[in-house]
């Protein structure tokens, strides 16, 4: 009863919402590398280190996923089993796989009997992994989502995506800003080159014509330019 009610506890702080019509699936939406605490080592997995915490901690340069487990603490979230090149082996969030190897993930994934959809608890709740775009519609400002575990991205409203993962919402326009003041500076900085060239070349034909004025005289009689003296 006690984790009932603390599934009930997360589902009613994790606001849930509809995957686009192609899947037919409900995404738990956060960001889990921030949003939740470190998962809780398995007493299964005593022998084994747990890295999932360690956000910055870099993986090895070549490993292999050998197995996966459920989160202790969100069991809407997964952890892989990883095995570098010289034997030893470490639990991390699928998050951080996802971030240094998508492909690698994606293809253990579909190694495994029924995939990841076989192994969730909740086969509607995802979470997502982060925000790669907006655009405004007639009902409000949506975000392109890419979720944790799939390859899929999906176009949710803003405000739905906001109300359950402020800080994933907040980043990515923090980002974009920045990008913008970018641009806007790179802009300005070619309208200032612009600006300087189009001086220059008006001094060049200003000095150009007070040398020709100065070198020939009109002679009104001829109406012609005459070599000056």
């Amino acid at each position: 009863m006690f984790a009932m009610d603390l599934l009930i506890d997360f589902i009613k702080f994790t606001s849930l919402h509809c995957q686009p019509p192609i899947s037919n699936i409900r995404p738990a939406v956060g960001n889990p590398a921030d949003a939740f605490p470190a998962p809780v080592r398995a007493p299964v997995a005593s022998m084994m280190p747990d890295i999932a915490g360690e956000i910055e901690r870099p993986l090895p340069n070549n490993y292999s996923i050998t197995g996966h487990r459920r989160d202790a603490d969100v069991e809407t979230l997964f952890q892989l089993r990883i095995e570098g090149k010289d034997g030893r082996q470490a639990w991390v969030p699928e998050s951080i796989i996802q971030k240094n190897s998508e492909l690698a993930l994606f293809a253990y994934w579909d190694s495994v009997a029924d995939g990841r959809l076989g192994a969730m608890a909740h086969k509607d709740l995802w979470h997502p992994f982060r925000i790669e775009g907006h655009r405004k519609t007639h009902r409000g400002s949506q975000l392109l989502v890419y979720w944790v575990g799939s390859p899929e991205r999906s176009w949710q409203y803003e405000r739905v995506i906001r109300k359950a993962g402020p800080k994933l919402v907040e980043d990515y326009w923090v980002t974009i800003r920045q990008h913008q003041k970018q641009d806007q500076n790179i802009l300005c900085a070619r309208k200032s080159a612009r600006r300087r060239q189009r001086n220059r070349k008006m001094c060049q034909n200003h000095a150009r014509s007070n040398r020709i004025t100065k070198k020939y005289a009109y002679s009104r009689q001829s109406r012609q330019l005459t070599q000056g003296g």
